[in-house]
């Protein structure tokens, strides 16, 4: 028996209470005698958080060019450019493609990949902005880069997405700013 795929209103109404409890998670500090400890957490001021959330992006940079390419170091200023670069081209192409005939479907699937992979990274990151800095960063060595596990999702879905990208924008035999033959 199939099922009804849910419209994406739905869905977003569906992960509404999910994404209420991370806000709340990361905007209410904890409360002093609610847990073990004698300190209660103590939070940094908004100049701190700016530069930890900075440094927080800057590492989570580090990690998808990594993610994207596996083999060999390849250095994120060359990585994440082309990445870059892959979606606006996909965006573009998507655009011109809903006039017309061309791969407007899978450009369509493979941008919303990268979109929910990159909705994913800001969730799971956004929670460690509040925190010590020199502590949480995904680039950081040993145990200190566990704040990956959650935006390890995010990572593959975007390499997945840009893969998806790729793919559509090779396959494509008519592109639309090209003149005829």
């Amino acid at each position: 028996m199939r099922t009804r795929r849910p419209t994406v209103v739905e869905a977003l109404i569906g992960a509404l209470p999910t994404v209420l409890a991370v806000v709340l998670a990361a905007a209410v500090p904890r409360l002093p005698g609610l847990l073990p400890g004698v300190e209660p957490h103590q939070s940094i001021g908004l100049g701190a958080q700016i530069k930890h959330a900075e440094k927080i992006a800057s590492h989570s940079m580090t990690v998808l060019a990594n993610s994207a390419v596996p083999f060999g170091a390849a250095h994120r200023n060359v990585v994440i450019p082309i990445l870059g670069r892959i979606v606006i081209v996909s965006l573009v192409g998507w655009r011109r493609a809903l006039a017309g005939p061309g791969p407007g479907p899978t450009l369509r699937y493979g941008l919303l990949w990268v979109a929910a992979g990159l909705v994913v990274l800001a969730l799971a990151y956004v929670v460690f902005i509040n925190t010590t800095p020199g502590f949480y960063e995904p680039a950081a060595p040993g145990s200190d880069n566990r704040i990956n596990a959650v935006a390890a999702i995010g990572y593959c879905a975007i390499v997945i997405g840009v893969a998806m990208l790729v793919s559509a924008l090779m396959s494509w035999t008519s592109w639309p700013c090209s003149s005829p033959r």
